[in-house]
């Protein structure tokens, strides 16, 4: 029966095929050994070597082991003979051909769980045979591994051991283990850093902040000096040339001509009556532009656009039943459940209802353009031109009641020559209307 074993001392080791040692080799060791060398010669490959018969794995361990081949064989054999605490010597074989491994010791053959109960877990063996595997592989994983061997410490004999200010904090700390209250602490001090860095961002911001501020006071007083160069050179420029007695003196000058013209007390003409006749005339002349001509096409081409309208609406909705029709489904039409064999001659009288819509709408869309095309080249709406008359009349009204108000003429020879041209008959208007009808019948 395997039995753990407390002690051992490695006497002798021969590998073959392992790393660098194609053939066998042998190497004898005795209370102290030394290994030296250069560097390449092999020296880890001994350390190697051990740490493979005994855990299956190289000295750092690694989930690859195949880097322990030689490069021109796939046989690897590490014989390990040592001496346990009894004095005995016995002799423990690992063969690895490709992918199938081989463990004897004394020759019987025996697995990877008895060498675990002889010399203890992998972890445990090489961080005492290796402390750098320890270090750098266990890394924090090495702190499980050592609660679970190492005893259990009091805690009155952890208080012994601190200086009195620790103690007396330590004292009145109730807590379940030292893991505990260590992670407890962990976390008392990661929320301690976390509100450092976050002090500290406050304080790069505020610096930061301040800069800035620096930075646009600094521009604001720039800004300031400019302005206050600026309202000198306008306020120069304000008095520049500036004479306030010459200004006093036409200022009298005015009011001395306001009186005088308030003394003589103007006639002003009475233009009620003028003003009447021209709000008529612009009236009337208003009136004559918005009779604009309407195309006799132009109901007619509404009614055919809406037709086209209603026609794609209908198209749409024959396209959906169209589209919808299954067997099994009832027709929206008749009512009648579609079967497989009457599906095709329904399917049949939408698309010809689909095909009728359509020419009917490419019909009337072929028409309608055609009508838009005719009555572009003639515009859709024909105005008649003004009448001369009108306009003139207008015209002339405005002109010389202006000119009356100036003192040209009188209000009495104005009224009478206004009145006479908005008499006089106007041939031009006339002859022009009876052009554009001749030439629209």
């Amino acid at each position: 029966m395997i039995q753990p074993i407390k002690q051992f001392r490695v006497t002798r080791l021969t590998i073959s095929g392992f790393k660098g040692y194609a053939d066998q080799k042998t190497f004898q060791f005795g209370g102290m050994n030394v290994i030296s060398g250069h560097m390449g010669v092999g020296k880890s490959s001994i350390a190697d070597a051990i740490a493979f018969a005994i855990t299956g794995v190289g000295f750092y361990a690694g989930a690859k082991i195949d880097y322990l081949y030689h490069q021109d064989t796939r046989d690897l054999l590490v014989e390990l003979e040592f001496e346990d605490e009894s004095g005995k010597l016995r002799t423990l074989a690992r063969h690895r051909k490709d992918d199938k491994m081989d463990i004897t010791l004394d020759g019987v053959r025996i697995g990877q769980g008895d060498l675990t109960t002889m010399f203890g877990e992998r972890d445990l063996f090489l961080s005492m045979f290796n402390p750098q595997y320890f270090i750098n592989v266990l890394g924090s994983k090495g702190r499980n591994l050592l609660e679970r061997y190492l005893p259990e410490v009091p805690k009155a004999e952890v208080l012994a051991q601190l200086s009195d200010q620790t103690r007396a904090l330590l004292e009145k700390q109730e807590f379940l283990s030292a893991e505990a209250y260590s992670k407890q602490l962990r976390e008392q001090v990661t929320d301690i850093e976390k509100d450092m860095v976050y002090i500290q961002g406050q304080i790069d911001l505020h610096a930061s902040q301040q800069k800035e501020q620096a930075q646009e006071l600094m521009e604001a007083q720039v800004r300031h000096t400019q302005l206050q160069e600026r309202i000198g050179e306008l306020e120069r420029k304000r008095t520049t040339g500036f004479d306030g007695n010459s200004m006093i003196d036409r200022l009298a000058d005015l009011y001395a001509r306001y009186e005088e013209l308030q003394r003589e007390n103007p006639v002003i003409a009475d233009t009620a009556n003028l003003d009447l006749q021209i709000h008529a005339a612009a009236e009337k002349l208003a009136r004559r532009k918005a009779d604009a001509y309407q195309s006799k096409y132009a109901a007619a081409l509404a009614q055919a656009q809406e037709r086209i309208h209603r026609l794609s609406m209908e198209f749409k909705r024959t396209k959906h039943i169209h589209d919808g029709l299954t067997a099994g489904v009832q027709c929206p039409m008749c009512r009648q459940t579609i079967t497989e064999q009457t599906l095709p001659q329904v399917k049949g009288e939408f698309a010809a209802s689909l095909r009728r819509i359509q020419a009917e709408g490419c019909q009337l869309t072929a028409q309608c353009k055609e009508v838009q095309e005719f009555l572009s080249s003639f515009g859709r709406t024909i105005l008649p031109p003004e009448k001369p008359s009108l306009r003139n009349s207008a015209a002339n009204v405005n002109r010389r009641l202006n000119r009356r108000r100036n003192g040209e003429i009188s209000t009495s020879k104005s009224l009478s020559a206004c009145t006479a041209r908005s008499r006089a008959p106007s041939w031009t208007g006339n002859a022009v209307c009876s052009a554009r009808r001749k030439s629209r019948n």
